[in-house]
């Protein structure tokens, strides 16, 4: 859905939602599931109420994703 979303902002034509048409790309969690160091400027409530919204989910490469890691 968010790749359908950034087809109509770019002004796609036929933005519809394709499921992972391209496997290097993954949805994955902004704030982490298992947010560590770095991350100590959210409480605990508060990372339990934002991880599972859609507003912290993004669109990244594999090979990013795995460079990143749960750095904040």
């Amino acid at each position: 859905y968010l790749q359908a979303l950034q087809k109509c902002a770019d002004g796609g034509v036929e933005p519809q939602y394709i499921p992972n048409p391209a496997p290097d790309i993954t949805l994955e969690h902004i704030l982490p599931k298992d947010a560590g160091i770095g991350w100590t400027h959210f409480s605990v409530d508060e990372k339990k109420l934002f991880v599972y919204r859609l507003g912290n989910q993004t669109l990244l490469q594999n090979t990013v994703n795995g460079k990143i890691g749960n750095q904040p």
